[in-house]
């Protein structure tokens, strides 16, 4: 009887190094600034809507903020005009009142007549506790 000699595959896997992965080589288009990867993700975002949506978004945003800067410009001096224009024409009136010339026609004007006593509102369920008023 001969016995088979243990087979040696067991402890070589062990002793195995592993595989050395091969280094990513990335190729610089501008040295230290821009390389592939940074080439990659600018030809993605011009390619997406977003980019587009964006440039015309800080466009929109500059062009607005500039007209209105210049319609502010262009109105500053008429209100600061009509402003100072109303101030003095309100001080000047403190200055000279008006006398008043009353009412022509009292007697017959029915806007001085005295008014009736309006009739009492009658008391409903929701007022408990009142005392109802015995004239």
């Amino acid at each position: 009887m001969s016995r088979a000699a243990p087979a040696k595959t067991r402890g070589a896997d062990k002793t195995k190094p592993p595989a050395s992965q091969t280094p990513v080589i990335a190729h610089e288009i501008i040295p230290g600034k821009f390389n592939d990867n940074d080439w990659n993700f600018m030809v993605d975002r011009d390619g997406a809507d977003e980019f587009v949506t964006d440039i015309v978004d800080e466009l929109m945003e500059t062009t607005m903020s500039a007209i209105y800067d210049k319609y502010i410009q262009s109105q500053l001096l008429p209100f600061t005009i009509t402003q100072a224009r109303d101030a003095i024409t309100e001080i000047i009136e403190w200055q000279f009142l008006a006398r008043d010339e009353g009412e022509q026609h009292i007697e017959t004007d029915l806007g001085w007549a005295q008014d009736e006593e309006p009739e009492p509102a009658v008391t409903d369920c929701w007022a408990q506790g009142s005392v109802p008023r015995n004239y």
